[in-house]
């Protein structure tokens, strides 16, 4: 198995900017920070492995199995801008369905 945690990249100088709401985000009032890290640059995985195997004379009999689970973060992504973003509408074939993709 394998366990990987690995926290936010270290940065020299990041400077990051920030809105405190909707109304700063329309009026383009930024609240500049420096930072010594990325924000949201972490991942963490997981592996784990089983096997198992059977050997004879003429015959070679093997199964294994393999679980992976990744969770990171999305550097330079804000809830705040959720309602933004590309809209593509898929047609099933009875309901319409709109889905979000940034």
């Amino acid at each position: 198995g394998l366990y990987r945690n690995a926290g936010n990249y270290k940065t020299p100088h990041y400077q990051s900017s920030s809105y405190n709401s909707l109304e700063d985000l329309e009026n383009q009032n930024s609240i500049y920070k420096n930072l010594k890290y990325l924000p949201e640059s972490w991942a963490e995985s997981r592996v784990g492995t089983l096997g198992l195997s059977w050997i004879d004379d003429n015959t070679y009999l093997g199964v294994s199995y393999t679980h992976r689970h990744d969770e990171y973060g999305l550097p330079a992504h804000s809830h705040l801008y959720e309602g933004c973003g590309a809209s593509a509408i898929g047609i099933d074939s009875r309901i319409s369905v709109l889905k979000n993709y940034l």
